[in-house]
């Protein structure tokens, strides 16, 4: 199973692709990523997720005890 969709297009060929992945990834829920700098945060948090006992909160719980 994909879980997550890089795809960083340039030209215009890799549009043509982008649109064609993009559409693709929205109709299954896939999470896509199309710049470097994203794919380099979003690793970084994943990294971060993984080797550590960090906790994940929903920012909706915050937003219940208001």
């Amino acid at each position: 199973d994909i879980k997550l969709v890089i795809n960083t297009p340039s030209g215009s060929k890799s549009l043509a692709d982008e649109i064609l992945i993009r559409r693709n990834a929205v109709l299954k829920s896939i999470p896509t990523i199309t710049t470097l700098n994203g794919a380099r945060a979003a690793v970084k948090a994943i990294k971060s997720l993984v080797e550590s006992d960090l906790d994940v909160t929903p920012i909706q719980d915050f937003c219940a005890k208001i």
